[in-house]
């Protein structure tokens, strides 16, 4: 009878295990619902975040919108290979979420005679709190550009 409620739990928590998937998907925090916090934080103002300064590849931006708006008309070329990159970390410090929301575009460039493969990544970093908003002040301009 032991050796079968042993099975039973082990089975149980393999099951669990399996069904729960990674953490952050565990707890509601995944790429859509990144983009989504993301999205509803769009007038954060650019001189508030850290890094922001001139960082945007629209003259005259003073939101996140704008600073996004602007790297993602960039991306409307048809020649070059786009794509989002989304990368989550807990937090040791506190709970939540180190977010970076990544904007990146690889492109044939021609300078001094030659022809070379160029990437440029630019995006935004911020904190998803475990109530899975975003912490306004921790928004920061990230990337090259």
């Amino acid at each position: 009878m032991k050796t079968s409620h042993t099975i039973s739990i082990l089975l149980f928590l393999f099951a669990t295990t399996c069904y729960a998937g990674d953490s952050t998907q565990a707890a509601g925090i995944t790429d859509t619902k990144i983009l989504e916090i993301l999205l509803k934080n769009t007038d954060v103002l650019l001189k508030n975040g850290k890094y922001c300064t001139n960082a945007s590849a629209q003259s005259g931006a003073k939101t996140f919108g704008d600073y996004l708006a602007g790297h993602w008309l960039v991306q409307k070329s048809t020649t070059a290979k786009n794509w989002l990159e989304i990368i989550i970390n807990k937090d040791k410090n506190r709970a939540g979420w180190a977010v970076d929301v990544m904007i990146y575009q690889e492109f044939m460039a021609e300078e001094g005679g030659g022809t070379w493969l160029q990437r440029r990544g630019v995006g935004v970093q911020l904190f998803i709190k475990p109530d899975l908003t975003a912490d306004r002040n921790s928004f920061m301009c990230i990337g090259t550009d």
